[in-house]
């Protein structure tokens, strides 16, 4: 059953969740109360709804219809209020972009989390906050008629832009800009939590290419649960920073824009924005994704799959 939402329903639901929350869910939070955290902490958030299953929570920007889901009487749903007395309106820090100025950040290829044509600059710099780990983009090619976008870890040394004619890609420095993300601004007040502390969540990564049957890489079967957070994770295998494998619905993996360096839940919002799902342990090791670049073959990559960890 589909109900439109209105003001006057309980701000906490069981049984029901967002009609659109697999379009425009941000997250993935192991509890309810972790969710609620998160969007009491962002002014674009105005609802919580469960996801995939019962671990799985989504930051909603809006929540217009809500439909039944078993949730065997579990809280499933919850609306954020109008106004909220505890947290001042200017309290809560704002994200900011810095203009580096001309030329690009000439960060490695192993600190680009996106490397591809996305649109404007509006959405580059979006695309960026995708990414736990968000630091710089260069983007502004051609005096500004190209979409190209670079986007870069916060690991990156962008104190020294290239400002040479030949720099900063094929392009040469002709209208390229690099910008820096400032998360939280020094000058913006600090929110104390209105709610539990989040549960850290713990996923499984596996070898990229746990099969063994397609690749030239060392044979090297690895499956660690690590906390969600984690961006790398050391073994013997030649790179640490996690890798991400996207699944369509027959299993099959590929590895698009070779993103890197993430964490489980940015690792599926990635997936998810492809039209794809992130894959499961099972499908990682029996194959998916295997032989088909970014040299994943020689590390570990995430999977949808939780785990129990310890703190």
């Amino acid at each position: 059953m589909t109900t439109a939402m209105m003001m006057q329903e309980p701000q906490v639901q069981a049984e029901k969740q967002c009609d659109n929350w697999r379009e425009d869910g941000r997250g993935r939070h192991a509890t309810m109360d972790a969710c609620i955290q998160a969007c009491e902490q962002n002014a674009a958030c105005a609802a919580c709804s469960i996801g995939w299953d019962l671990n799985d929570y989504k930051e909603m920007p809006t929540c217009s219809t809500v439909t039944s889901r078993a949730t065997y009487g579990r809280t499933s749903l919850w609306l954020k209020p109008t106004s909220s007395p505890t947290v001042a309106p200017t309290s809560a820090p704002e994200a900011a972009w810095v203009d580096l100025g001309a030329g690009c950040c000439p960060a490695s290829e192993d600190l680009f989390l996106f490397n591809a044509e996305v649109g404007t600059m509006d959405q580059c710099m979006q695309k960026c906050e995708t990414f736990a780990n968000c630091g710089y983009i260069n983007y502004g090619w051609d005096s500004g008629a190209s979409t190209w976008c670079t986007v870069m870890s916060n690991a990156a040394d962008c104190s020294s832009l290239d400002t040479s004619e030949t720099g900063c890609g094929s392009s040469g420095r002709t209208g390229v800009h690099a910008y820096s993300f400032d998360q939280a601004p020094a000058s913006s007040p600090t929110v104390a939590p209105t709610s539990a502390p989040e549960v850290v969540g713990f996923g499984t990564a596996v070898s990229g290419a746990y099969s063994c049957t397609r690749t030239g890489a060392a044979c090297k079967k690895h499956e660690v649960c690590i906390p969600a957070s984690s961006i790398q994770h050391h073994t013997d295998m030649e790179f640490p920073e996690l890798g991400v494998t996207c699944c369509n619905g027959k299993g099959e993996g590929s590895r698009p824009s070779c993103i890197k360096a993430v964490g489980q839940a940015a690792a599926e919002s990635h997936c998810q924005a492809q039209g794809l799902r992130l894959c499961t342990s099972a499908e990682v090791k029996a194959g998916a994704g295997e032989a088909t670049g970014c040299k994943f073959d020689h590390r570990l990559v995430w999977t949808a799959d939780q785990c129990e960890g310890e703190v």
